[in-house]
């Protein structure tokens, strides 16, 4: 008797932890997919052509989906927000024709948007494989990301956008194609030597930082926050924007002279690290600090008139004193030699 127990015992441990077939998994995540299926069945609304409406949010992320249609369910209008994210997809076939917040595909291995959603709140593609935006919503009323994918062209994006658009990390030479009026955009981290095709109109921020970039042509005229190049190989201010109301940084690059420079600064303007020998060109006025440190300075010439906090000239050809600055600066703050 107790050796048949230990018999059954010892059978039973073996199931437990033999390894399950290809085919025990295949079958275990029909299942499942059926499941949750059905369930979605039941909280949406039926149409005339079979499609189904949603009135919530559907989140059907790290599910292993390698198709949307795989959960047997035609998606019409969702409500709430959308999220295949974290999958297998490698097509949005079968996403809904509308969604009327976020719609959430990002962390798959889509090589393209085709199928995508026509309108979205915000659509978050980031973190794919992406070679185009062909299939790109047209109209997203908040944000768009499309960062960390191999993208070389925006030809396809949205044309309106209502907020930010991001499109860092990706291997793009060229902004031809992106929106033209947008609240922040950023496409830093890639291969640019232009800024040509950048939105006319940028309420926000503006980032162009770590590219290749010599030139500021074709850069936004006015920004309505903060404008950021440093890390570039700029050698000149050519084509920047005549009017930010935050911040402007163009340190950590090749410049010679800050002629072409925004005339008018809100917050800071940083030209640190750079092999400036003159200040000319500089904005009259910046509302907060200014940093001109590590450069080869030998003369505060064309240096802003008034500085609204601090003043940083550090580290240059010459050691220029306290009095130095406050001889052809009204600074209101510290001054740093």
């Amino acid at each position: 008797m107790y050796n048949k127990l230990c018999d059954v015992l010892i059978k039973e441990e073996e199931n437990i932890f033999k390894p399950a077939s290809a085919e025990d998994i295949k079958q275990r995540d029909a299942e499942r997919l059926k499941v949750i299926s059905n369930r979605l069945k039941k909280e949406g609304k039926l149409q005339s052509d079979g499609s189904y409406d949603f009135g919530d949010d559907i989140n059907i992320s790290t599910l292993k989906l390698k198709s949307i249609k795989d959960l047997d369910i035609k998606f019409d209008r969702v409500s709430g927000y959308f999220d295949c994210s974290h999958n297998n997809l490698t097509s949005l076939d079968g996403s809904p024709e509308k969604v009327d917040e976020d719609f959430y595909c990002s962390r798959n291995k889509l090589t393209s948007l085709v199928g995508a959603p026509k309108e979205v709140g915000s659509f978050n593609c980031s973190n794919n494989k992406l070679t185009s935006l062909d299939g790109s919503p047209k109209k997203v009323d908040e944000n768009f990301y499309c960062s960390h994918n191999e993208l070389t062209s925006l030809v396809g994006a949205p044309k309106e956008v209502g907020d930010g658009f991001y499109c860092s990390y990706n291997k793009l030479t060229s902004l031809v194609g992106a929106p033209k009026e947008v609240g922040s955009f950023n496409c830093s981290y890639n291969g640019l030597t232009s800024l040509d095709g950048s939105p006319k109109k940028v309420d926000e921020n503006f980032y162009c930082s770590y590219n290749e970039l010599t030139s500021l042509v074709g850069a936004p005229k006015e920004i309505g926050v903060s404008f950021y190049c440093y890390k570039n190989k700029l050698t000149s201010l050519e084509g920047a924007p005549k009017k930010v109301d935050w911040s402007f940084s163009c340190s950590s690059n090749e410049l010679t002279s800050l002629v072409g420079a925004p005339e008018k600064v809100g917050k800071d303007f940083n030209c640190s690290y750079n092999k400036l020998a003159s200040l000319v060109g500089a904005p009259k006025e910046v509302d907060r600090n200014f940093y001109c440190s590590h450069n080869e300075l030998t003369s505060l010439e064309g240096a802003p008139e008034k500085v609204g906090k601090d003043f940083d000239c550090s580290y240059n050809k010459v050691q220029f004193t306290e009095e130095d600055v406050r001889k052809v600066c009204d600074v209101k703050g510290k001054v740093y030699v």
